[in-house]
């Protein structure tokens, strides 16, 4: 940021006319976010690091409230297999983030998504799960609270064989 600004121009005295030129530099960053410290293993946290074909997947999302206040916020999470096509749908959760004041907690929450899983059919390699965070669904007019955050993990060629 680059400011100027004058002192005693009212005056009209120009030996008394002054004007200043000054800079600062700051970070411009998000109110609510994921990416805490840019060490996405702490924010997106799977189960496990290598998962078989059909097998449940956990994911845990540490979401950070900059704001004063509790934040509404719909928290998404897409898993996608080695060829970028989605497997394991969309979970979603509406949660209240504290916020980080005097009178609030930490401003961080930690939300658990349990109910996807690597479907059969998926491609074996590289699986994505993309988290991200909005004010509302984007057909509902929402917009997103910070870039989507992403994960990785392997799918592995095999099926899991059913216990005994």
């Amino acid at each position: 940021m680059y400011v100027t600004w004058e002192i005693g121009s009212n005056s009209g005295l120009p030996p008394f006319a002054k004007t200043q030129n000054d800079t600062m530099k700051f970070k411009v960053g998000w109110g609510i976010y994921t990416d805490y410290l840019h060490i996405p293993s702490l924010d997106i946290v799977l189960d496990k690091a290598e998962y078989y074909k059909s097998e449940n997947v956990i994911i845990k999302v540490n979401i950070h409230n900059q704001y004063m206040i509790p934040v509404n916020v719909l928290v998404t999470a897409d898993m996608f297999d080695d060829l970028m096509v989605p497997i394991g749908g969309v979970a979603y959760a509406y949660v209240l983030v504290p916020g980080s004041g005097v009178f609030c907690s930490e401003g961080n929450l930690t939300v658990t998504f349990a109910g996807l899983h690597v479907e059969k059919w998926a491609f074996a390699g590289l699986g994505t799960v993309k988290v991200n965070e909005f004010t509302a669904w984007p057909s509902a007019m929402g917009t997103a609270w910070c870039p989507e955050q992403v994960a990785t993990f392997v799918i592995k060629k095999t099926f899991n064989p059913p216990d005994p």
